[in-house]
């Protein structure tokens, strides 16, 4: 999670700097990168809670 979110802040730092010289091409690759990080981060801390909650199921779906 530290990594993606220092690569989310490098990429937003990027995706602000492609707009400000109107790269378009390059906003757009950054919007993409920023989405799928940020999905990354979405995903490892559901993982994270999982792990940390002795009810929750495993990864069979068995109680």
């Amino acid at each position: 999670m530290r990594l993606g979110s220092f690569a989310l802040v490098f990429l937003f730092a990027f995706g602000l700097l492609s707009i400000l010289i109107r790269q378009w091409w390059l906003t757009a690759i950054m919007g993409v990168l920023i989405l799928a990080v940020s999905v990354d981060i979405a995903l490892a801390v559901r993982r994270q809670g999982r792990l940390d909650d002795p009810s929750s199921p495993d990864e069979e779906g068995e109680v």
